[in-house]
């Protein structure tokens, strides 16, 4: 009977794993100033997903909000295939814009639901 029950409960536990497409925000850093990299979001659907990682051979600096800067609050992001070059939303994604700055010609892709 309790494995009976259990086959039920798994059967009946709903997919929570989210699809679909993602969309493409990547590009290259034209100057040394901080620069908007995704603009705000305020329609809905909400974001959901957001990675966001610095293929660079220098260090990218991102912010939530407000312009980027070389220091905190930003967040840092090492060069590229680095273990830190990768920053990556999944439980909670901000709708703020989100700004970078970095060495001019530097490139990053950015992804987001």
């Amino acid at each position: 009977m309790k494995r009976i029950l259990l086959i039920l409960l798994l059967a009946a536990t709903p997919n929570l794993g989210r699809a679909g497409s993602l969309s493409d925000a990547s590009g290259s850093l034209s100057s040394g100033a901080s620069q908007v990299a995704l603009a705000a979001n305020a329609t809905v659907p909400l974001r959901q997903y957001l990675f966001f990682q610095n293929n660079g051979t220098h260090v990218m600096w991102i912010n939530f909000g407000s312009a980027a800067t070389a220091s905190q609050p930003s967040i840092q992001l090492g060069i590229a295939g680095s273990v830190s070059a990768t920053f990556q939303m999944t439980n909670f994604v901000s709708d703020d814009s989100i700004n970078v700055i970095g060495t001019s010609g530097d490139t990053f892709t950015l992804k987001y639901k």
